[in-house]
């Protein structure tokens, strides 16, 4: 599902550098911090007494001012988080003299491209805010170290995004860098799995996020 997700990305950033030309372009790219606010996944028994809270990654995103009389935003986003350790095993040896290193455990990870499309709007000269669809390719990973055993599960997922924006410009110029710093929650919600011969009849994902991200950006 890799090679899908840079195909779409492409094409969207594609459409909208081609689309209104004379309009304002803005690029911007940021690291991301943020947190679970809700994960179906912590419900699940290979978390132990885990829980997904922090994810880490970053931002790309393409604004197109004044597209066919609306402001318009694309975001692609990678977010990461994973736990080492998480479930403890023992190598049953029934010998008299026991195998060293008969303890060994399970690692998780979980991996999120999101593409936000937002419609924006202005507060004042420093404040925006949008809001719009989202769409997400997921990566679930379960490893078991001893037997290099990994159970892969990816899935794709829609739902809805909402921000508040803040920009601050480096200079007074027509085509300009400026600082920028967003608050975004997105919700997802599961719908298609790469499920194999696994039984996921009782199995969906929920996320709820709330990610901070602060960086540069262009005007041009």
């Amino acid at each position: 599902m890799s090679g899908k997700i840079y195909i779409v990305s492409i094409l969207l950033f594609v459409f909208l550098l081609i689309s209104s030309s004379f309009s304002q372009n803005q690029i911007t790219v940021k690291p991301a911090i943020g947190l679970y606010l809700y994960n179906s996944e912590n419900s699940l028994k290979v978390m132990g007494d885990k829980n997904y809270l922090l994810n880490y990654g970053f931002e790309v995103s393409y604004e197109k001012k004044d597209l066919y009389g609306c402001d318009i935003k694309v975001d692609y986003s990678y977010i990461y988080s994973s736990f080492d350790n998480i479930l403890e095993f023992e190598f049953y040896d029934p010998s008299p003299d026991p195998i060293p290193n008969r303890f060994f455990y399970s690692d998780v990870a979980l991996s999120l491209h999101n593409f936000d499309l937002s419609l924006k709007g202005d507060i004042d000269n420093y404040f925006s805010y949008g809001f719009g669809p989202s769409f997400s390719f997921i990566n679930r990973a379960y490893a078991i170290d001893r037997y290099d055993f990994i159970d892969r599960l990816a899935s794709f997922a829609i739902g809805l995004n909402s921000s508040i924006d803040v920009k601050y410009p480096l200079t007074d110029d027509e085509q300009y860098l400026f600082l920028i710093g967003s608050l975004k929650f997105r919700y997802l919600y599961g719908l298609l799995y790469d499920k194999g011969l696994r039984d996921l009849s009782n199995y969906n994902q929920h996320f709820l996020t709330a990610n901070f991200t602060i960086g540069l950006g262009y005007n041009f």
